[in-house]
C-alpha cells in the first residue's frame, strides 16, 4: 500500500474497536462475524458498529478478501470548559491553544456542565473528535 492510502485496510483485518465509515456514519465496531464462502464462493464479514455521534447501530457485509476499506481518525482528547451559552459549551484546548464550540442541544450533559460551572468547578470534559462532529464522552470536575 501506498502512504497517501496508509489509512486503508483490508477488510479481513478489521477488528472491534476500529472506527470507520458505515451507512455513510462514523461508526465504531463492536462485532465482526466471518462466514466461508458460499455458493457464490467468497468469504464474507458482517460489520456490526454503533455510530460515533448517535449511537445507532449498523450492520453491513463485506468482502473478506482484497477490497478494502478506510479506517477513520478519532481523536480522543480531554479539554478544559470554560463556559455555555445557549446550549453551546466553549472549550479550551491547550495543546493547540484554541477554543473549540460544541452544541450541547442533543446531549444529557448540558445541565451537568451548566451546574458544575456555576458552582466554580473547573470542569474538564473528554470529547471524541471527527473532522467536524465532537461528541462529549466523559466529565470530571475539581475544585478552582
Amino acid at each position: 500500500m501506498d502512504e497517501e492510502n496508509s489509512n486503508l485496510i483490508e477488510n479481513i483485518d478489521l477488528q472491534v474497536g476500529m472506527f470507520i465509515l458505515l451507512k455513510n456514519y462514523p461508526c465504531e465496531i463492536i462485532e465482526i462475524a466471518h462466514s466461508k464462502s458460499g455458493k457464490h464462493g467468497v468469504p464474507k464479514i458482517r460489520i456490526t458498529a454503533k455510530g460515533i455521534f448517535n449511537g445507532v447501530k449498523y450492520e453491513d457485509i463485506f468482502i473478506a478478501h482484497g477490497q478494502f476499506t478506510e479506517l477513520l481518525t478519532v481523536e480522543k482528547n480531554t479539554y478544559s470548559a470554560k463556559n455555555i451559552n445557549s446550549n453551546i459549551l466553549q472549550v479550551f484546548d491547550e495543546k493547540y491553544n484554541q477554543e473549540i464550540e460544541i452544541d450541547l442541544a442533543n446531549t444529557d450533559f448540558c445541565s451537568e456542565l451548566k451546574l458544575c460551572l456555576d458552582m466554580m468547578y473547573m470542569v474538564h470534559v473528554t470529547i471524541f473528535t471527527y473532522k467536524t462532529f465532537h461528541k462529549i464522552i466523559g466529565i470530571y470536575k475539581s475544585d478552582r
